[in-house]
């Protein structure tokens, strides 16, 4: 669920070394706390709202206003962030304006219900008007003028000409920025293609070695194999020389009770004589 506000926040040059800034909600009520943050503000927590009739204060330093913007910017280091670029054709305008004129930004936030997703603002530059009232806080959603306040063609002459982008140095960087990410995607590639051709390289040398390991684990087997042999003819000629043995001595026996039964023979042949 996303919680959201919208805004207006402008700067009006009322004389040469004067400015006026101020806020109006664009609809219903936005807290002070989300127009004022906490960072910008003193140490007690800001309390109420910022209604349609708005708030506004002097000041002596134009800056001040961008100063503000950029407090609200959540990526102050994104440098070609879209909020970046309206803050910085806001300072570009600001020292252009004339007496009278006010540049006009509409800033949205928006605030997720999810812990991990933090709030950010979303600034937009409306432009810059000329006999602003205070009944005049129409929001075009093009960026155009409200149609009762249209100005004249020579005023909207004027105005185009200041309102035109200084997009010159902004495209140069946006060029370079651009010829060194190809360079980099051009380094990048050639290392890919290195580290892809070592990987090959490493995943053949690993088959090779699990090659390698399963003809040592075969060797091995068969040890193991020979060993369980190597106890067997053991117990075997054991037992062979066991009956080597029972033989020797049953081949003494039979001797011995031949030569017996002949002298026994030979004696009960005497006795019949």
């Amino acid at each position: 669920m996303v919680i959201s506000y919208n805004f207006i926040a402008y700067c009006r040059k009322t004389s040469a070394d004067s400015w006026e800034i101020g806020m109006k909600a664009i609809r219903g009520e936005v807290p002070l706390d989300i127009v004022i943050p906490e960072k910008q503000s003193s140490d007690e927590k800001v309390i109420g709202g910022l209604n349609t009739e708005g708030m506004a204060r002097e000041s002596s330093d134009s800056l001040e206003f961008v100063r503000y913007l950029r407090q609200l910017n959540a990526k102050p280091h994104d440098e070609f962030g879209y909020n970046n670029v309206v803050i910085r054709n806001v300072q570009n305008r600001l020292t252009k304006l004339d007496t009278d004129e006010e540049i006009r930004i509409q800033i949205s936030y928006a605030e997720h219900r999810e812990y991990y997703r933090r709030a950010l603002y979303q600034i937009k530059m409306l432009g810059i008007f000329q006999n602003v009232t205070d009944g005049d806080t129409e929001v075009d959603n093009h960026g155009e003028y409200p149609s009762h306040s249209r100005p004249t063609q020579e005023q909207e002459n004027h105005l185009d000409e200041k309102q035109t982008y200084k997009t010159t140095d902004t495209l140069k960087k946006l060029i370079t920025f651009t010829q060194k990410l190809q360079r980099e995607l051009t380094q990048t590639q050639k290392s890919l293609a290195l580290i892809m051709n070592r990987v090959e390289e490493l995943e053949q040398e690993r088959q090779q070695y699990q090659a390698l390991e399963n003809m040592v684990q075969n060797i091995l087997d068969h040890l193991n194999q020979l060993e369980a042999f190597d106890e067997r003819i053991k117990a075997l000629e054991n037992s062979r020389q066991e009956l080597h043995a029972l033989q020797q001595t049953l081949k003494t026996f039979f001797k011995s009770s031949n030569q017996l039964t002949k002298m026994l023979m030979k004696e009960s042949a005497r006795d019949f004589e």
